[in-house]
């Protein structure tokens, strides 16, 4: 196979004769050297398509070649397209080409049956398949002739003619005498050969373009159907190309990180991670990435330890145990299952209280990457006596700096021990004393003493404290007037009562306005001029209290009406009538008491005393004009 050329992946598959010259006619146009050029037109770049040259042959005949079959196949992954073939003459004899006839047919059709200077002149022609899918073959025959069109014989040998040379040339001749001069089989058709001598060396190039490089799909093969906090996984890929360079990213990195030097998926959260795949380019495959992929973490079950369980108890004694986790939680509790051999306290605190196995859960709370978890730890009682119970020191924290008569509070205690009963009891009981509910209240003036105590435990004694003292101090109490009134009249008066939040009994009234209003030796207050009436009302001291003051004021007035005294009765005005008997004062008071106004023994106060007298007075002139 001479001047085969082309890319790199050209390949021959195999040759056929389609039919066989017998005889073959003499002629000096020499129809050899077939060379088949492959041509990747416009692919360029990554993923050209891998065409090789599959056969060819045979090559070269005499007047008429044998049948060629050229044969191309895909042998790589992207698709061809635009597949053409073009016949043409290495030599460029163009007198030899007007009269060689070229011939292309495939699968059966025929493409190009035409002198190779009309040929030439086509350029590429698409025939058989357009495209060539990766993996498949075409084929292309290809019949180059000396003469004239054979309409149904191309690539059909001659039979049954003869041929007589002209002017001593064999295979000259003139359009007189047509060659040849005798045929049998007439469906070969005319056969008319003026081609001077010489050689065509014919060429076929197939040409083909590469499609565009394609993108393949990507995944991760192995995403786990469940996943644990703090776990991983090193994800498998698989892809529709060719790459072999895989990634994986996390689009939730606050659940699961993909390490960048190992490619490891670490689970550092609980909820859903997303992963998604990618592949790198390759010559005939694009870089490409996968479709996100998703699954859930859970958290992670812990264990939880009791770390200082002991390895024997004696009944009366206790621990408080300490934990440890696996895991991030810090909440942990213990529970006993024996609670006839050993208890635990509001306080976390183990106490053996019989003899056998002791048997204790820990667990450790739930936290957001953990769930909660619990585990079991034993201890055996031995026979060695109870150790010796310890006396433990107890006061009361909160012993007052000052206290006042009348107050009170409620203790807090403090214990070396583990006791949580405490209690206070006063030796001092005109002091202070302790109500059932554990309250101190002040009740004299003087010293407290208090002693705390607190109850046995296991491993503790009942003790009873070093007695606390503080002073209570008399209270200070309010003092005021209770019938101060709202207003006043110059010349009224009133005796003041008073009221105190302390026990005092002794009260006395000054006043600090003495033009307005002033207080007898009596305690009666006098209101002796307008304007403000301030008084101080006063409470002597106690034995439990302090002596205290407190002010009132009241507004004196200058109408001429006379507010009567505090307890005077309160009659309505009296009118003697004109024929009352007598017109004496005696007859006024006689007129008054047999009217039943004036009371045996009592005293008579009329309201309007002014107008009173001046009535009286007038009657007495009308009746006495001489006195």
């Amino acid at each position: 196979m001479a001047g085969v050329t082309g890319i790199a992946g050209l390949s021959l598959i195999g040759a056929g004769v389609y039919a066989s010259g017998s005889p073959q006619p003499p002629q000096f146009t020499t129809v050899s050297g077939l060379s088949v050029v492959l041509s990747a037109g416009g692919a360029t770049g990554n993923g050209t398509p891998n065409i090789a040259l599959a056969s060819m042959g045979p090559t070269s005949s005499s007047f008429m070649t044998a049948p060629t079959l050229i044969t191309i196949t895909n042998n790589g992954t992207l698709v061809a397209s635009a597949v053409a073939l073009q016949l043409s003459d290495q030599n460029n004899n163009t007198s030899l080409e007007g009269e060689t006839w070229a011939c292309l047919y495939s699968n059966g059709s025929i493409f190009v049956n035409e002198p190779l200077t009309t040929v030439k002149g086509y350029g590429q022609v698409a025939i058989g398949n357009p495209t060539l899918a990766p993996g498949a073959t075409d084929s292309y025959t290809v019949v180059y002739y000396a003469g004239s069109r054979q309409n149904t014989g191309c690539g059909r040998a001659f039979t049954g003619y003869s041929a007589t040379p002209h002017n001593g040339y064999p295979g000259h001749h003139n359009s007189t005498e047509p060659f040849p001069t005798r045929r049998t089989n007439s469906a070969a058709g005319s056969l008319r050969n003026r081609a001077e001598d010489g050689t065509i060396t014919p060429t076929v190039t197939v040409t083909f373009s590469a499609t565009s490089i394609p993108t393949p799909t990507v995944s991760i093969t192995n995403i786990p159907s469940s996943a644990i906090y703090g776990g991983s996984f090193v994800p498998t890929f698989t892809t529709s190309g060719d790459g072999t360079v895989f990634a994986a990213t996390s689009t939730t990195p606050s659940v699961c990180t993909v390490n960048g030097a190992t490619g490891t998926v670490n689970y550092v959260g609980v909820g859903t991670c997303t992963l998604t795949a990618s592949v790198g380019a390759t010559t005939d495959y694009t870089a490409a990435t996968g479709a996100p992929q998703g699954f859930l973490v859970g958290p992670a079950t812990p264990t939880v330890l009791i770390t200082n369980m002991p390895a024997s108890f004696t009944v009366g004694g206790s621990f408080n145990p300490t934990f440890t986790t696996s895991g991030d939680g810090m909440v942990f509790t213990a529970t006993s299952t024996t609670t006839s051999v050993c208890t635990v306290s509001a306080t976390g605190t183990v106490n053996f209280v019989g003899t056998g196995t002791c048997s204790l859960t820990a667990t450790v709370a739930a936290t957001t990457d953990y769930t909660a978890a619990s585990s079991t730890a034993t201890t055996q009682s031995s026979s060695a006596p109870a150790a010796p119970l310890s006396t433990p020191t107890v006061s009361i924290t909160d012993i007052p700096s000052s206290a006042t008569y009348g107050g009170s509070f409620n203790p807090t205690f403090t214990t070396s021990g583990n006791g949580t009963v405490f209690s206070a009891t006063s030796s001092t009981l005109s002091i202070c004393t302790v109500s059932a509910t554990g309250t101190v209240n002040y009740v004299g003036v003087g010293t407290c003493t208090l002693t705390a105590s607190v109850a046995a435990t296991t491993t503790y004694t009942a003790a009873t404290g070093t007695p606390q003292s503080f002073l209570v101090a008399p209270a200070t109490p309010t003092v005021s007037i209770t019938n101060m009134p709202a207003s006043a009249r110059k010349g009224g008066n009133f005796i003041p009562t008073f009221t105190t939040s302390g026990d005092g009994t002794v009260f006395t009234a000054t006043s600090t306005t003495p033009s307005v209003c002033t207080v007898s030796a009596t305690g009666t207050v006098h209101f002796v001029g307008t304007g403000t009436c301030s008084l101080t009302a006063t409470v002597a001291a106690t034995t439990d209290y302090t002596t205290a003051s407190s002010t009132a004021t009241t507004q004196s007035s200058s109408a001429a009406k006379t507010t009567p005294a505090s307890g005077a009765a309160k009659l309505p005005p009296v009118k003697i009538p004109s024929s009352a008997p007598g017109t004496g004062g005696g007859a006024m008071a006689r007129f008054a008491h047999n009217a039943g106004l004036l009371a045996a023994g009592g005293s008579l106060v009329f309201a309007g005393l002014a107008a009173m007298t001046l009535a009286i007075r007038r009657r007495r002139l009308s009746s006495h004009p001489k006195s």
